[in-house]
């Protein structure tokens, strides 16, 4: 698993890597991003099954590299792409936060200072870890 996972690169999201973003409203971006890779990741997957059975035939267990090779050399399109939009009611759904500011209030002057700011949102499992952190 851990060579398959070195040959995954991902790249930043912009409208170079993903030209029909969609809308982020109803923070339905990441999950659109998401269903359409899967669909992509499943047509490739489709296209590359008939390979993999008659290479098994051949030869017992496929290498990645093997099979990529013969896709290759079969012409077989080693790309994919996909365009997602959820459903309206998709879209549906709570995300709950809360705030609370220190704040420091000068009482002859009125002057405020604010101290310091805390943020909690709740949207579930995270997809990655480090945009969380800023």
């Amino acid at each position: 698993m851990r060579d398959f996972l070195e040959k995954i690169r991902v790249i930043q999201a912009d409208t170079l890597s993903l030209i029909q973003g969609g809308l982020t409203a109803g923070s339905t971006k990441s999950e659109s991003t998401c269903e359409a890779i899967r669909l992509c990741c499943k047509m490739l997957v489709e296209r590359l099954i008939p390979i993999k059975e008659k290479l098994q035939e051949q030869m017992g267990s496929v290498k990645w590299s093997t099979l990529i090779l013969q896709a290759q050399s079969q012409a077989v399109n080693l790309s994919a792409s996909s365009y997602y939009v959820p459903h309206f009611s998709s879209m549906r759904y709570l995300n709950y936060g809360a705030a609370v500011t220190e704040v420091e209030v000068n009482l002859l002057t009125g002057e405020t200072t604010i101290l310091q700011s805390n943020i909690i949102y709740d949207c579930g499992p995270s997809l990655n870890p480090t945009v969380d952190l800023g």
